[in-house]
């Protein structure tokens, strides 16, 4: 009788729809399939090779194997229930918790790349934010107990988020940023190359993000005076086809002759975009922000939020990066815009911190966590 050499890793996310989280899932996939037998367990198909595409990674569908809770004849209507409303999504993704509960026995370990699970049994939780599927109102759908996801090993995507959950349950939680695939590979347009004052505002089109205020303020800059250019990029899955996406995208109609948006744009479409735009801006404080991290690996000097896990990514040597009024932050930009001698020193002490997100960072990380699992049990 043959037996199995590798031990075999069950990969939790619910639905694949776009952002962050999804880019440290895919990225997972991608650093243990050499060493274990990985199967991506999610709610319906998913096509590897498109989130290669978007996400610069090379998980092999020849060894990463796909499990779904539906067929495509049902993934569709669970795809509308989880995208149209918060109840929709809370039950969608507590009953796929229910299902995963009954093959998790059939892996050596599960880790969740989609927040703190109760697997029913032992396993890791990559922590993206710290309360995600504790909603008490439906434990019932998958018996979801909060006590047993704090039983897992868990790791961090910012010290930020970290704190968060150690004051929930009570255990240490170890960090690991993302991966930016950044540069590698890639000629950086150097900065005096690059449009004077071309901005970019990235990641999922949504309310919390609010990118219509990036588009308002900006308008303000452009009323001193100053040619500002915005890519806006954005999408993902119907999930976000809302009202607010209609209306980013009525402003950015509106605001034409200086606004462009992009939706679902392959990595390497995106990457050239980010590497002729010298400045970033992203108005919602981040666990981590995965978004922010690829602008600066990228050369681009990016304003965000004066809180958050975002400052793990900027750091705080450089207050004016930072919005804390938003009525004063206008002014703010124009501080940077003007001033060429305080643009290199922002871009010196960004380039300082672009080793912390690297992929082999990542990769080695999910490794020993891993590896920290099975030296445990």
């Amino acid at each position: 009788m043959e037996t199995r050499s590798r031990k075999r890793i069950a990969l939790f996310y619910p639905l694949f729809a776009g952002g962050g989280a999804e880019a440290v899932a895919i990225w997972a996939a991608h650093a243990l399939q050499d060493d274990y037998e990985v199967t991506i367990a999610t709610i319906a198909h998913i096509d590897i090779q498109h989130l290669n595409r978007m996400y610069a990674t090379s998980v092999d569908p020849d060894r990463v194997a796909v499990m779904t809770q539906f067929s495509e004849r049902w993934a569709g209507l669970f795809r509308y229930i989880h995208g149209n409303s918060k109840i929709g999504e809370n039950f969608v993704t507590h009953l796929f918790v229910r299902w995963f509960k009954t093959i998790a026995k059939q892996f050596d370990v599960c880790i969740s790349g989609y927040n703190a699970v109760d697997f029913g049994c032992p396993g890791i939780q990559y922590i993206h934010w710290h309360n995600v599927l504790f909603t008490p109102g439906y434990y019932w759908v998958s018996d979801f107990s909060e006590g047993r996801a704090y039983q897992n090993i868990s790791v961090a995507n910012s010290r930020y988020t970290a704190d968060k959950f150690e004051e929930r349950c009570g255990n240490p939680v170890d960090v690991l940023y993302p991966p930016v695939p950044g540069e590698e590979g890639i000629e950086v347009v150097p900065w005096n190359d690059r449009p004077e004052f071309s901005f970019i505002c990235s990641g999922r089109i949504t309310k919390p993000k609010t990118p219509h205020r990036v588009i308002e303020l900006l308008d303000i800059v452009r009323q001193r005076g100053y040619n500002v250019k915005l890519h806006l990029t954005g999408g993902g899955s119907g999930v976000y086809a809302s009202g607010y996406v209609r209306k980013v995208q009525n402003l950015a109609k509106r605001h034409s002759d200086w606004v462009t948006l992009h939706t679902d744009l392959p990595y390497a479409k995106y990457i050239e975009l980010l590497r002729h735009c010298r400045y970033g801006f992203h108005m919602k404080p981040e666990p981590f922000g995965i978004s922010i991290a690829e602008m600066v690996q990228m050369g681009l000097i990016p304003f965000v939020r004066d809180w958050g896990g975002q400052l793990e990514i900027v750091g705080t040597d450089h207050p004016e990066l930072l919005i804390g009024n938003e009525h004063e932050f206008p002014e703010q930009i124009i501080a940077v815009l003007d001033d060429a001698q305080k643009q290199r020193s922002i871009l010196q002490s960004l380039d300082d911190r672009r080793a912390l997100f690297v992929p082999d960072r990542f990769i080695g990380g999910m490794k020993q966590v891993v590896e920290k699992h099975f030296a445990l049990t």
